[in-house]
């Protein structure tokens, strides 16, 4: 069938208007937010991997996307020291990374815009990626649609221009599983060069991309095979070829050590200790204890950290109370993906039901990983609060859209690119604060403090912001700052005033707030109380001040502003607040 040249020629320049479009909004929100939680551990993890090749810091994630995105960092001649003191478990780098901003925050936040931009690299070719593929696999509309939901998501906007780990291991996992369906199809030396490489990607990216590997290995050996010889052969390149890049990105350190050497924290691996213990090994005494482990050591061992928060659990906040969920990823998709996309899917998914028998080998594997995938993250309910870590199964979900796309009726495919549209609305009402931006069945941003917290709402990227704007209320109101996310010292390195009041936890603010309190001119004036969204997950009965409180703010979709003209005490169970106006009191 000849291929129209009027119509690649449309498809080429809407591809190129969205990729455009893309890019512009990565670099945007690259350049308005200040740093994140979590980007200050990786920017100091990734100086101390450049200066001295220690893999050992932020050892929970693998060591490519910190060291890329510090590389602008040491061109700038940011230096770093090492940290003081780091036991077993201990997470140095966040402290030491706000020390860093704190010396210089304008420096700081030069160097990591360019970190940020070298990150959103991965979104881009994610979405490129994305038309080209999806262009041969179901057509040119098939693939501008699934390319626009891509592209205005603000989850992937917001979080692929930042320095984390969650959009590049969700593009280079796609691409892995693109090369691993065409390596099935054709063995050959270079597919299986290209599989190994991306699939040693994926893995640089994040420990994440290992639920690939008995993907595979189920999926090859379901597939008959021309020459069983040459696949197992090919198979074992990849390995070979994976492991090897893997390990000299971790300079071989600390390989081939035996298992009853380490010491671990998670209680799994753990076993029986002392209570003055918190680390330990169940394999010593063992046969096992001599098994030599061919990873590197700061592999194993940020990995060991990372099932002991699963084990043990974190902080968790969702729909409005404490405590996680075996649903908390389904939810969070439900109130922080766009509309667009959750149409979009939800016909995908009628669509695979319903022609289930007609399905290819694509569209079976997508729905294979969906599903282990989403179980993984079902046994994961003790960790609730980064909704970021479900971003893997979206171009999986993708491709089973335009596979629904090229194979349905045109009503499916109109609804479909309604659902582009829809994604491309809700991106531009939610601009430019798309980090904290919730869908409309959630009640949009505003809203948000009501379901998730921390990487939904406020993750730190609004310290500018918070600064100036507290400083300018100091006029009308005494004006009280709280929050568990950012840190006096910080927000003082970037301009807040002395005469705004900081205190880091709301309730403890409120709780002791009296007449005679904080300033002696509590009474004379209104209080202005500036609160993280954050703060709601920690203490959820924030909602009844937000409910009563007078003259409530969103601010940015990270922060809260409530004037408290009066008195607050305690009624009734602890933690319940009540407000008294002055004229009541009078």
């Amino acid at each position: 069938m000849k291929c129209d040249p009027h119509a690649s020629t449309i498809f080429k320049v809407v591809a190129f208007v969205i990729v455009v479009c893309h890019s512009a909004c990565l670099g945007i929100n690259a350049w308005r937010l200040s740093p994140t939680s979590d980007e200050y551990g990786h920017f100091y993890a990734g100086l101390r991997l450049l200066s001295d090749g220690d893999t050992s810091i932020f050892s929970v994630n693998p060591p490519l996307i910190r060291g890329m995105a510090a590389a602008p960092a040491m061109l700038a001649g940011i230096r770093s020291e090492p940290p003081v003191s780091q036991s077993l478990g201990d997470r140095p780098e966040f402290d030491a990374g706000r020390r860093l901003f704190r010396d210089d925050p304008i420096l700081f936040q030069r160097a990591l815009f360019g970190g940020r931009l070298l990150c959103s690299l991965f979104s881009v070719v994610g979405l490129i990626s994305l038309l080209g593929i999806m262009r041969l696999y179901a057509g040119p509309t098939a693939a501008l649609v699934v390319g626009c939901i891509w592209a205005f998501h603000p989850g992937i906007v917001s979080h692929g221009s930042l320095i984390t780990n969650d959009v590049p291991v969700t593009v280079c996992m796609g691409l892995a599983s693109a090369s691993f369906l065409y390596w099935l199809k054709s063995t050959n030396l270079q597919t299986t060069m290209s599989l190994s490489f991306l699939f040693t990607l994926a893995l640089l990216c994040k420990f994440s991309a290992l639920i690939l590997v008995p993907l595979f290995l189920a999926f090859s050996l379901a597939t008959p095979a021309r020459c069983l010889v040459d696949r197992a052969t090919s198979a074992l390149l990849v390995v070979t070829i994976s492991m090897a890049f893997f390990c000299a990105v971790y300079g071989f350190q600390g390989m081939w050590r035996p298992l009853g050497s380490y010491a671990f924290i998670s209680p799994g691996l753990r076993g029986e200790v002392g209570i003055d213990q918190i680390a330990g090994n169940r394999f010593l005494g063992t046969v096992a204890e001599k098994f030599l482990i061919p990873f590197p050591e700061n592999a194993l061992t940020g990995m060991d950290i990372q099932v002991r928060d699963f084990e043990t659990g974190t902080p968790s906040f969702v729909a409005g109370r404490r405590g996680g969920a075996w649903w908390f990823y389904f939810y969070a998709m439900l109130v922080k993906f766009p509309m667009g996309f959750l149409i979009a899917v939800a016909c995908a998914a009628v669509h695979c039901l319903t022609r289930a028998g007609q399905l290819g080998f694509p569209e079976i594997f997508s729905v294979t990983l969906v599903y282990m995938f989403s179980l993984v993250l079902v046994f994961t309910d003790a960790v609730g609060q980064q909704h970021r870590y479900v971003f893997p199964v979206v171009p999986f979900c993708l491709a089973l859209v335009a596979h629904a796309y090229a194979n349905s009726g045109c009503w499916i495919r109109r609804l479909l690119i309604f659902s582009a549209v829809l994604t491309m609305i809700e991106f531009g009402i939610a601009a430019p604060h798309w980090l904290a931006s919730f869908n409309a069945l959630a009640g949009g941003r505003l809203n948000g403090h009501r379901h998730l917290f921390n990487d939904a709402t406020d993750w730190g990227q609004d310290l500018f912001r918070l600064a100036t704007y507290s400083n300018e209320c100091t006029d009308d109101y005494d004006v009280f700052v709280t929050s568990r996310v950012l840190s006096e010292d910080n927000l003082r390195a970037v301009g807040l005033s002395d005469s705004v009041y900081y205190a880091e936890s709301a309730v403890s603010f409120l709780s002791g707030w009296r007449p005679d309190g904080f300033k002696s001119s509590a009474m004379d004036r209104p209080s202005l109380l500036i609160f993280s969204k954050t703060e709601v997950g920690f203490d959820p009965v924030l909602l009844e001040l937000i409910d009563q409180g007078q003259s409530v703010k969103d601010l940015w979709g990270s922060h809260l502003s409530v004037v408290v003209d009066g008195v607050v005490t305690t009624k009734g169970p602890p933690n319940e607040l009540s407000i008294l106006r002055h004229d009541v009191l009078d």
